[in-house]
């Protein structure tokens, strides 16, 4: 059994099955994009805490955040967001991308047989590290909200098929990234040189 498919059976409690989201305050968002965000799918997100420290931001908050990205493709979706501490996240790390330490996210795209049928599509598992996410706040002089909105979207939006290995591929997620942050009113993440993500 794989690590995908492991999180998947723990995705079922009835209890994290939405009805609402929560919009934080918005700046520069279109009408219909907001109508939009106002009315979620009902996806199902089975938030797992797994670490001791706690949280800088809310679950609400992680959920809403989580929609936000879900809410651009007109399907419900299923998907886990695991917080784990950085020995978990650095053996993640190290098994499947052979690199060493932690880093701020991992994301694990659903590899289910076809024949398996659910109620709804499930996407996989992103996985975050809080102590990552703190330090690099700290590092590039970011607000800690803000930063943790762009690493779980940007999760999900692996989970979705977005990627950063060519450079169309690169601007293409990157944008969708400052649009969907700048709906949430926080500013572009890439708006200093250097910054990126993995």
């Amino acid at each position: 059994m794989t690590y995908c498919l492991r999180l998947c059976l723990l995705a079922k409690r009835p209890e994290n099955r939405l009805s609402f989201i929560h919009i934080y305050p918005l700046q520069t968002i279109l009408a219909e994009e907001f109508q939009a965000l106002m009315s979620p799918m009902n996806h199902v997100i089975d938030l797992q805490i797994a670490c001791d420290k706690p949280l800088p931001v809310s679950e609400d908050q992680l959920i809403a955040w989580v929609n936000c990205a879900l809410n651009e493709h007109q399907q419900e979706r299923e998907l886990t967001l695991r917080l784990v501490e950085s020995a978990e996240i650095s053996a993640l790390n190290h098994t499947y991308r052979q690199k060493e330490g932690p880093t701020n996210v991992l994301a694990f795209p659903s590899d289910l047989p076809e024949h398996i049928d659910l109620d709804c599509s499930f996407l996989g598992d992103v996985i975050v590290c809080p102590e990552v996410l703190e330090k690099e706040a700290q590092e590039q002089e970011r607000p800690l909200d803000a930063h943790w909105a762009h690493i779980v979207i940007h999760g999900v939006l692996h989970l979705l098929g977005y990627d950063h290995y060519e450079d169309a591929d690169t601007a293409n997620m990157q944008g969708m990234e400052i649009r969907l942050l700048a709906g949430l009113g926080f500013p572009n993440p890439y708006q200093h040189e250097g910054q990126h993500l993995e």
